[in-house]
């Protein structure tokens, strides 16, 4: 009976072996299936996202060729003259189109719903005040309803893979002038009670509206003295062949000219006294007779070709200026000196300071060849003798036809003096010299271009040199003694001179000022 028991107990677990076999092959597909599922979608991610990042690069890349080809260099072929006016019409935009050899014509101005290029962004930025008719969508997040009439300025891609199946997929980029209102109700440096179509310039560290009697950024007056630049807005559209979109802007300026209101332009008052010689005539644009020392014993006369530029003054001061002694100060303005200038001093020297010292061809004394200690509080650099920064011409000086020096043996360097130092033993120089503190020179000083102090500068005699500064002195105030002011005397001579005021002005592309990506 036992063995009958046991039989039967066998033959009903009969087939149980292949039924767990079958079931777990069951969830082992299952788990196969999932995970290549899984791994699928993660492919598919990874290849959105490398997508998506494609055109992202290719709207940055078409941004950068923009930037390029505005650097103000008129010997280069390809550079573009950037609008200077608000865009109250067509003809105030400009394009930079790069198809592929599949797109054919692109036109952002088509605004048909078939035209996969149009501008969707132009109405969102606020050109209506400016004048140009724009309709724009009630929701946000719509692209533009309609464009503007007319024909923008287009110029073709220089990516050498335009037109062929290598192309960036960069589409095109649009280059406008930046006005007041055109990100409303965000607004430069939080104003938006400026007129929405007044042109944005550049000072060197912040965005300000254009004056009304300026007739744009790089003009302010009928000597086009160039204090400011203009700002352009660009916006770049990247359409990859898989059908990623994106749209970057970003918002550009040339750094603006060196200038100065005088051959001395001081923040603080101004003490001259000895037989000093301050000139305000450009030297660059005017031919004048001077004697030995540099002093102007002639009439300044139009150089053939220029214009003289007949607006600085000897010594340009936002205090008062104290004069004493035979010195003399020349300037086509009368008086030659401008004093108590308060709001009008509008140069950013910190601004200045901060912006050329950053610069990577700028030469830093604590480093080589220089190798200069400066330390304490406030920073100083001690008394340096014999320094040079840089080799001057010689003097009289000539010029080419780009206005640069004529002679051998110049070399010219942006140098950074990080604190307060004494110059002495006849220091010379060519270019920029910074002084981030105060400046005294004794005993004699040969330096051409722009000498630029934090502080105040104590000049206490010419020596030996003719000329000791031929372009501009421009200082600041004692931050720590505002009692303390600039001081000229002895014999020294300085010449304004704006050739040498604007040779460091180095070829660079426009200076990145606001970078964004956009959703339309």
């Amino acid at each position: 009976m036992g063995d009958y028991a046991n039989a039967r107990k066998r033959k009903s677990e009969s087939g149980i072996a292949m039924m767990v076999a079958l079931l777990s092959l069951v969830l082992l597909s299952a788990v196969g299936v999932g995970l290549m599922y899984m791994a699928n979608n993660d492919t598919m991610v990874s290849a959105n996202y490398r997508e998506t990042q494609n055109g992202y690069f290719a709207a940055r890349a078409g941004l950068e060729e923009a930037r390029q080809r505005l650097m103000p260099d008129p010997t280069d072929p390809n550079h573009i003259v950037g609008p200077s006016a608000a865009p109250t019409s067509a003809s105030g935009i400009m394009y930079i189109v790069n198809p592929d050899n599949d797109d054919g014509t692109i036109n952002p101005w088509n605004n048909a719903d078939t035209n996969v290029f149009r501008d969707t962004q132009l109405c969102w930025e606020n050109f209506q005040g400016a004048g140009l008719n724009l309709s724009k969508p009630s929701e946000s997040g719509l692209p533009c309803s309609s464009l503007p009439g007319g024909t923008p300025t287009t110029f073709n891609s220089i990516d050498p893979g335009r037109g062929t199946r290598g192309a960036i997929p960069y589409k095109w980029v649009r280059i406008s002038t930046k006005v007041n209102q055109s990100t409303a109700p965000y607004c430069p440096n939080n104003d938006c009670s400026v007129a929405s179509d007044t042109v944005m310039c550049w000072d060197g560290s912040q965005q300000v509206p254009k004056k009304a009697a300026y007739p744009n950024c790089e003009t302010n007056d009928a000597n086009a003295r160039s204090e400011f630049s203009t700002v352009w807005r660009l916006t770049s559209l990247a359409l990859t062949r898989n059908g990623s979109r994106r749209m970057l802007q970003m918002e550009v300026a040339n750094d603006p000219p060196i200038v100065t209101n005088g051959a001395v332009q001081s923040k603080s008052h101004v003490t001259l006294h000895g037989s000093l010689s301050i000139n305000g005539w450009d030297y660059c644009s005017c031919l004048c007779t001077y004697d030995s020392k540099g002093a102007v014993v002639g009439t300044c006369t139009d150089r053939p070709g220029k214009v003289c530029d007949r607006s600085r003054w000897g010594v340009y001061s936002s205090e008062g200026v104290y004069q004493s002694g035979g010195g003399t100060v020349t300037s086509a303005r009368v008086p030659p000196i401008a004093a108590d200038m308060g709001s009008d001093f509008v140069t950013d020297i910190p601004g200045m300071i901060d912006r050329l010292r950053a610069r990577p061809e700028t030469v830093d004394v604590r480093q080589a060849p220089y190798n200069w200690v400066c330390s304490g509080t406030p920073v100083s650099c001690g008394s340096r003798s014999s320094g040079q920064f840089g080799v001057p011409p010689t003097f009289p000086i000539t010029y080419d036809a780009n206005g640069n020096p004529i002679g051998p043996n110049q070399s010219t360097q942006v140098t950074y003096i990080p604190g307060n130092v004494r110059l002495t033993s006849s220091a010379m120089g060519n270019g920029i010299l910074i002084v981030d503190g105060d400046l005294d020179i004794h005993g004699g000083f040969n330096f051409y271009g722009l000498v630029l102090v934090r502080g105040v500068v104590t000049f206490s005699g010419g020596g030996s040199d003719n000329v000791n500064l031929q372009g501009g002195l421009l200082a600041g105030e004692n931050s720590i003694d505002l009692t303390d002011g600039t001081t000229v005397g002895g014999s020294a001579v300085i010449n304004y001179d704006n050739c040498a005021l604007q040779r460091e002005e180095a070829l660079r592309p426009p200076r990145q000022v606001v970078f964004r990506e956009l959703a339309f």
